[in-house]
């Protein structure tokens, strides 16, 4: 579950749709926020949002922990990395 630091990031972004930046101090939860952030502008926007890390441990740990999250919510994904093809990043953008 979320708390409520987590919530209050969520809750930033429907409120301050424009506002690209929120901070959050290690160990507050920055996975959780940014998948639920991510979920809510993908289902509000119906548009294919990007999320890019430079950490490919983490992107993939990530993609992994949210998978079912997503795929319970309609949400299409894929796992890109730098040597992906165009195909494989427009197979996730593509509803």
């Amino acid at each position: 579950y979320a708390n409520s630091t987590q919530m209050l990031a969520v809750l930033d972004t429907v409120f301050h749709p424009h506002n690209l930046c929120t901070q959050l101090l290690t160990g507050q939860g920055k996975t959780l926020t940014l998948g639920l952030i991510n979920a809510y502008q993908t289902i509000t926007s119906k548009k294919p949002i990007d999320f890019i890390t430079a950490n490919d441990n983490l992107a993939e740990r990530d993609y992994r922990q949210f998978h079912d999250f997503y795929t319970l919510a309609g949400i299409k994904t894929s796992l890109i990395h730098a040597k992906s093809s165009l195909d494989a990043y427009l197979q996730g953008t593509q509803a």
